[in-house]
């Protein structure tokens, strides 16, 4: 049976890197499936704020750096 909701428990993980979290966060968005977490422990939750923060940034500093082309 093929769900469109997958869940994943991090019960039990106390951490991860700042490139499993990158990777992770990657494949959800480009996933067309509904990806929800649950027991997420703290330390987790702000390295995947850490990396999306990094992500918007970046983002930010490519669309300034386009529009500093284009004038």
């Amino acid at each position: 049976m093929d769900s469109a909701k997958v869940t994943i428990d991090f019960a039990g993980v106390k951490t991860i890197t700042r490139s499993f979290a990158h990777e992770y966060l990657l494949r959800k968005k480009a996933s067309n499936k509904l990806v929800e977490e649950r027991n997420v422990p703290s330390d987790v939750q702000r390295m995947m704020e850490v990396v999306q923060a990094a992500q918007h940034d970046k983002k930010r500093a490519d669309l300034g750096a386009v529009t500093v082309a284009v004038l």
